[in-house]
């Protein structure tokens, strides 16, 4: 009601707001305002850790960490958390520390309470969890990392396993994971 009442003087207020606006003020806003937009989105932390947990896995642990380590896009950080090992575990670890491996060794608790571990210790926005004796394809963190940055709304990216055996001669396709099925999810 009131706008019907008042119309002769709201439009002629437009009218004078209109005559000021200025298309160049204008498009000097809408580029100041993106280019404070990509400020943000360029400033954004994109580290990736990778936390590799183990308990007595010893003989496989170096093959684990020289795959973080020979990654395509580096990670900002490699962590092992050694789970109470009983084996060569601490040892054959010991040359990685120079690497700028941070290792971690905690009593026997379980490979839960060892990734939680881990992850309480990264530093990084994107974690990738790996096993001690499990190896990441030199590509993983590059192409993972490109896709979960495009899509910022995903909060998860994975990717298929081989199996391979102790003489890395046979490898195996897992047929993991299963194709995409929102049923399924």
């Amino acid at each position: 009601k009131e706008i019907m009442a008042n119309r002769a003087r709201f439009s002629a207020a437009a009218r004078v707001k209109a005559t000021r606006y200025d298309w160049s003020v204008a498009m000097d806003q809408y580029a100041d305002l993106f280019a404070q937009l990509y400020q943000i989105v360029r400033d954004e932390p994109r580290g990736v850790s990778i936390v590799i947990t183990g308990y007595n896995y010893g003989r496989y642990i170096g093959q684990a960490v020289d795959s973080a380590l020979n990654q395509t896009r580096k990670p900002d950080e490699v962590i092992v958390v050694d789970d109470g090992s009983t084996d060569d575990t601490l040892e054959r670890l010991a040359p990685y520390r120079d690497s700028g491996v941070k290792v971690i060794h905690q009593p026997n608790q379980g490979v839960a309470a060892a990734r939680t571990k881990g992850i309480a210790e990264s530093t990084q926005p994107f974690i990738t969890l790996l096993d001690a004796d499990d190896v990441l394809d030199p590509t993983f963190i590059e192409v993972c990392h490109a896709e979960i940055v495009k899509s910022r709304d995903m909060g998860i990216v994975y990717t298929g396993l081989v199996g391979f055996s102790d003489d890395s001669k046979d490898e195996m396709k897992t047929g993991f994971p299963p194709p995409f099925s929102w049923e399924h999810q």
